[in-house]
């Protein structure tokens, strides 16, 4: 029994300090529970804004209208909701955070190095999964928007979306979608690459005939690489800037009367876009003030003197800009011919549209259409060749430009210097297409 003692005071001990461990543990779960009390109770100070004015802060995070934010990432909305309850309440109840979007906007999520490592198949894939949900949260952003005017670009933002038909069923899904709130449109920018097998049985299916009025439609730019969708019976009476980039505008020809879309445009840009279809728009454009196209010819085998014949004219028309897209183009001179527009004060022109005597050519377009020229600027692939400067020193500015390979990665800032509204991705750059 005597060896027994020294356990049973040692256990006397550790059963004291249990129990003084087990007060002190007891006393700092107290002290918990009143910093906890404290915590919740406190009001951080951004919480007592009213919130009129927190959504007046909201709405100098986000890009102002019409400038459009990704659907995800930096200066999107959703990160609002994100931060807690009380702000995702009051963003989602802001439909001026709402009314502009870009959608399937984004690089692959698979970021270099990474990218570089990762087979073409699985990059893809990501894409798809990221298309797949700006298309769950479109829908959403759309009915949060109540009833504002929308500001939209839908389209895949790569250098060569070859690579992305993938997601052509999605956005189309998507275009569906948009289509649902089109009274509703006023800044509109469509990309959609199609495969160019979509012909035949399969190309009447899958035709996108967009009819209806567009009542608050002002600005639209178009890219949808020879999709089968008609636009000429649009009516868009306030539409005042339009961009047409490889776009299929419809039967212009065929029409029984004139269509309402270009009635009021102040701006017209058309991109590798056939010369006659080119013609036939710009009759319908009484109101036009600038006018940039990239042209070609592709039909062969007829006579189109005909189409040429009936004059074109364009009495606001101040800036023109014709560039050659691809190949030749044959009836230039017949279309030239055909203008009429006596308040023309800058051109822009393509050297091999006025082959064989540019001089004589330009000098014979000057003097029958009474121009009064302010500046004239000739493009040209070659290093010499004809002295404009010296020829029309009645131009206060002549310029001849000498772009070898023909990129057109000059046109933009031509454009923008004269003027020309662009929309975000309006691209005039197609060497790759020679």
């Amino acid at each position: 029994m005597a060896t027994l003692l020294p356990e049973r005071k040692r256990l006397e001990e550790l059963e004291e300090e249990i129990i003084g461990l087990e007060l002190r543990l007891s006393a700092l779960r107290d002290e918990v529970f009143t910093v906890k009390q404290r915590m919740n109770n406190y009001v951080y100070p951004v919480l007592t804004l009213p919130n009129e004015i927190v959504s007046m802060i909201f709405l100098h995070y986000v890009p102002a209208y019409p400038c459009r934010p990704s659907i995800l990432g930096e200066g999107s909305p959703i990160l609002l909701t994100r931060i807690c309850r009380h702000w995702r309440d009051i963003a989602d109840s802001t439909p001026r955070l709402w009314c502009s979007i870009r959608l399937f906007h984004f690089q692959t999520i698979l970021r270099p190095p990474l990218a570089s490592e990762v087979p073409r198949s699985l990059k893809l894939a990501a894409d798809r999964k990221t298309a797949q949900l700006h298309l769950e949260l479109a829908e959403k952003w759309m009915e949060k928007s109540g009833a504002l005017p929308l500001s939209i670009e839908l389209g895949v933002d790569v250098d060569n979306y070859g690579d992305y038909y993938n997601l052509m069923g999605l956005q189309l899904e998507a275009l569906r979608l948009i289509m649902r709130y089109h009274k509703r449109w006023q800044y509109i920018q469509f990309r959609l690459p199609v495969k160019p097998a979509l012909t035949g049985v399969a190309k009447r299916r899958d035709r996108l005939t967009i009819t209806d009025c567009f009542p608050l439609l002002r600005e639209l730019h178009i890219e949808f690489d020879n999709y089968p969708a008609f636009l000429v019976l649009i009516e868009a009476p306030h539409l005042e800037r339009a961009t047409f980039d490889n776009t299929d505008l419809g039967p212009l020809s065929t029409l029984s009367r004139p269509p309402s879309l270009f009635n009021n445009l102040t701006q017209l840009i058309l991109l590798r876009f056939d010369l006659l279809s080119a013609v036939w728009a710009l009759r319908y454009a009484p109101c036009l003030q600038r006018c940039w196209m990239n042209v070609t010819f592709v039909i062969e085998g007829e006579d189109h003197h005909s189409d040429f014949i009936e004059p074109v004219f364009l009495g606001q028309l101040t800036t023109l800009a014709i560039r050659l897209w691809m190949g030749e183009c044959d009836y230039m001179s017949d279309f030239l011919g055909s203008l009429r527009t006596p308040r023309l004060e800058r051109l822009c022109i393509e050297e091999d549209f006025l082959d064989p005597d540019p001089i004589d050519t330009l000098s014979n377009l000057i003097e029958s259409g009474s121009l009064q020229l302010k500046e004239l600027l000739v493009i040209t692939p070659k290093r010499t060749g004809p002295q404009y400067a010296r020829a029309f020193s009645q131009i206060p500015r002549v310029r001849r430009v000498i772009d070898i390979d023909l990129s057109h990665n000059r046109d933009s800032a031509i454009a923008e210097e004269w003027g020309f509204v662009l929309g975000e991705g309006v691209r005039f750059d197609y060497q790759n297409d020679w």
